[in-house]
């Protein structure tokens, strides 16, 4: 029993001893980033509809109801460029997904791409998204992450 003891107390202080770190955090002159924005993103028969449509750069979340009667795929393309960011992943009718992407200032296509890569596919138009100068930092921001 004390054997058993000695070897628990010998572990707790190995595993107490390897949860420090030597080296120092250093937080001085960085600031936090600013809180994501969360766009709406409703896909129906037709079109592509996203709110808000425009918004400054950094990370954006997407939050994306399929309303169409088919499954697709929901990509975002600078304008004038193939769809190249990561995408919500194949989607079922009635069915919702959330991509996280960050966006530099510039247009955006947010839709479902052609087999090509191009946006717009069938008759679904896509959606035009507006991303400004960068969002102001988070710094100041209380009771955010």
């Amino acid at each position: 029993m004390r054997r058993l003891a000695v070897v628990v107390i010998a572990l707790g202080a190995l595993f107490v001893a390897g949860c420090g770190s030597t080296t120092p955090l250093d937080f001085k002159g960085k600031t936090r980033p600013s809180a994501t924005v969360d766009v709406s993103v409703y896909v129906s028969n037709q079109r592509v509809l996203v709110s808000p449509a425009a918004l400054g750069a950094g990370l954006v979340t997407l939050n994306v109801t399929n309303q169409a009667s088919k499954s697709l795929t929901i990509d975002v393309a600078a304008k004038g460029a193939n769809c190249t960011s990561p995408g919500s992943g194949p989607m079922a009718p009635d069915t919702t997904a959330q991509v996280t992407l960050e966006l530099a200032a510039g247009g955006y296509t947010v839709g479902p791409c052609t087999p090509d890569g191009s946006p717009g596919a069938d008759a679904i138009k896509a959606a035009a998204l507006k991303v400004g100068a960068p969002r102001k930092d988070g710094e100041d921001a209380l009771l955010q992450p």
